[in-house]
């Protein structure tokens, strides 16, 4: 079918591999193999997916260095990543989302989880149209700021302070803005 979504899966192990595989071709998704970081590389510049699952732990290229060269590419930057691994400690999960998972699945992988978050990733994506080459951007929202005063002792002025610029602001620059007085007992700014 020409609508199906793509998936490439790369794990070092064959059985993994035949199981998702089986398991996400069962669900609609037509599924491409890699046993390592550095076939799936070599497949990626051929073709584009729409969303990568791996393992981290791999000869060669392994899977937290496949992502980050996905998202140093700007071809790949935006593709969907979920990382499979044995390692649950929070500092390696942590690792797997600094470099840019977007999603992680413990192992042994639970098939429904899975599942679930293939989808949810692929039905984001697939709301976010890509531009065409020649297309020009959308301008990007206006930055949003915020402006903090704080001193440890009160009636230095720090209200009157940040009263007078939430007035500059509104009156002058034409901003909407909020002011919160987080002295939550002796508050004074309404």
């Amino acid at each position: 079918r020409m609508d199906q979504q793509k998936i490439l899966f790369v794990d070092d192990e064959e059985q993994i591999r035949r199981l998702l595989s089986s398991f996400l071709t069962r669900r609609g998704y037509l599924v491409q193999t890699a046993v390592d970081g550095q076939e799936a590389l070599n497949f990626l510049e051929k073709e584009r997916p729409d969303l990568v699952i791996t393992d981290v732990n791999m000869p060669n290229v392994d899977g937290v260095e496949l992502t980050r060269r996905l998202r140093a590419d700007p071809r790949h930057e935006n593709m969907p990543i979920i990382m499979l691994s044995a390692k649950v400690q929070t500092d390696e999960i942590l690792a797997g989302y600094a470099e840019g998972a977007d999603e992680y699945v413990p192992k042994p992988i639970e098939m429904r989880i899975l599942a679930a978050k293939v989808e949810s990733l692929l039905r984001r994506v697939s709301h976010v149209a890509p531009a065409a080459p020649e297309a020009v951007a959308p301008p990007e929202p206006p930055a949003k700021q915020v402006v903090v005063f704080m001193h440890g002792k009160g009636g230095v002025g720090t209200t009157t302070l940040a009263v007078n610029m939430a007035v500059a602001l509104a009156t002058e620059a034409g901003k909407s803005v909020s002011l919160l007085d987080l002295d939550l007992a002796y508050g004074n700014a309404a």
